[in-house]
């Protein structure tokens, strides 16, 4: 079992870039990341995550994701089961057409518990895990239909073909955004990035436990 105070000081000491260049370090592509580039794409992306959010609760007057969202005619859809991509819970996920997020509840309510058994809800209030999760797709709604794909804003090569090269984005970048719109959006004290970590940790722990 993963012990509750050292997660505590791993998390205590973790700020919003610590969190994004863990974030990009798990990209399929980032070691064709130059390494003197890392540093300022985080920065970059956490820029436009933070400005997102100051603007979006001044345009519409509320910090509360959930009213943001009926505000920008995204539905918010429950859905019972859980889901995994690799090793990493999906708690929620952006559908483009017709806008929707759809919240995992079983996976978030695991999660809320793992928090709750940690004694970390002084970090991450189980009452905002929901809205921190329908604010990280909020962003990504945003980035569809006003502000463009941050995971554009650098490319990279992944082939070359004589003098024709295919580039890939950084897809990394726009969660690293995404989170940084959610952690200013609910003026969070640790990036919700980490809560990943604690999944990833957990998931570890119940293998080792069980092998």
């Amino acid at each position: 079992m993963m012990d509750s105070r050292s997660v505590r000081q791993i998390l205590e000491a973790t700020d919003d870039h610590i969190a994004g260049i863990m974030q990009l370090s798990k990209d399929i592509l980032y070691k064709k990341i130059p390494a003197v580039m890392r540093d300022k794409l985080v920065n970059q992306a956490l820029k436009i995550g933070r400005q997102t959010a100051r603007d979006i609760a001044i345009e519409y007057g509320t910090q509360d994701p959930i009213l943001i969202a009926k505000k920008l005619g995204i539905k918010i859809e429950e859905v019972s089961s859980k889901s995994f991509i690799g090793n990493i819970l999906l708690r929620a996920e952006y559908v483009t057409s017709p806008p929707t997020i759809r919240l995992y509840k079983n996976s978030i309510f695991w999660l809320i518990g793992t928090i709750t058994r940690l004694k970390l809800e002084d970090i991450f209030p189980p009452e905002k895990i929901m809205a921190i999760h329908v604010a990280h797709e909020i962003f990504h709604h945003i980035e569809n239909v006003k502000i463009g794909l941050v995971s554009k804003c650098y490319t990279v090569n992944i082939l070359k073909i004589g003098p024709i090269h295919i580039k890939s984005e950084i897809k990394s970048l726009s969660e690293i955004a995404a989170n940084a719109f959610a952690d200013t959006l609910l003026n969070l004290k640790v990036p919700c990035g980490m809560l990943d970590y604690i999944i990833i940790e957990e998931i570890k722990n119940a293998v080792k436990k069980f092998s």
